[in-house]
């Protein structure tokens, strides 16, 4: 009796744990290769646990809805104990980043998210309802998924490395011109940049040769900045105090 009793009772507790701890290998010798497998295992809840193969399929460990903007934390199914180099997650964002971004897997601290050339994150490059793929490498995240957004609203591509606003902004001074590029991720356009969107025919650019605009140039010390585009041509240029001078201008963006 006392014999049965202990079995009932080893059962019952199999029956609610659902799990077996198994310290020796596990040898599977049948004669039919087709039954030597392990069946019936439940998706992961543990770092220890076995691996079956929908998990794998449906990326049960990898894909998961992050939170934050340009923090962003996201919770794994096993509460992962560390980093490790070579970790593989996707996840889905419910707003586009507005700067540079940090990523936090289990409170584990937060950590860079980098584009595969080793920048950081601009403006949108993780967009609200897409998924993007991101691999730990020892140090930071690197963002795996393609970061060719085109050009913001109100740019227009020159090439396939940037974009320039199409009409200039109202006159301001250089250092808030500047600030003002900035904040959207761009900058005041270089000569070069400037010089080669006025060149190139049908882009629509507005404005490009009616007044001086600021550009960023090595010309740019002290207190004086550059200034292109007077006299109805595209190579004049000129300088002026860039405390004092109010300019229109226009913002550059780099792809």
């Amino acid at each position: 009796m006392k014999l049965i009793f202990c079995t009932i009772l080893s059962f019952i507790c199999f029956l609610t744990y659902g799990q077996v701890e198994i310290s020796n290998s596990i040898i599977l010798n049948s004669a039919d290769s087709a039954k030597r497998q392990i069946s019936n295992t439940s998706y992961p809840i543990d770092s220890a646990d076995a691996i079956n193969v929908n998990t794998v399929a449906y990326s049960y460990l990898r894909y998961y809805q992050a939170s934050g903007t340009n923090n962003i934390s996201i919770t794994t199914n096993i509460a992962l104990q560390e980093y490790g180099s070579g970790m593989t997650f996707l996840f889905k964002v419910t707003s586009s980043n507005t700067d540079s971004v940090m990523v936090n897997i289990d409170g584990l601290g937060a950590k860079r998210l980098l584009t595969i050339h080793n920048q950081r994150l601009k403006f949108g490059d993780l967009v609200a309802g897409n998924i993007h793929t991101i691999v730990y490498n020892g140090l930071y995240f690197v963002l795996l998924s393609d970061t060719d957004r085109g050009c913001l609203n109100g740019f227009v591509e020159v090439n396939e490395t940037y974009c320039i606003e199409i009409t200039d902004r109202p006159a301001v001074l250089f250092y808030d011109a500047t600030k003002v590029c900035q904040d959207m991720n761009a900058k005041i356009c270089t000569w070069g940049e400037w010089y080669y969107a006025c060149q190139k025919s049908g882009l629509g650019l507005i404005n490009m040769v009616n007044n001086y605009e600021f550009i960023d140039d090595a010309h740019d010390h002290g207190t004086f900045v550059g200034m292109v585009g007077g006299g109805g041509v595209c190579n004049l240029f000129t300088s002026l105090n860039a405390g004092t001078a109010l300019r229109p201008y226009r913002c550059c963006y780099r792809k």
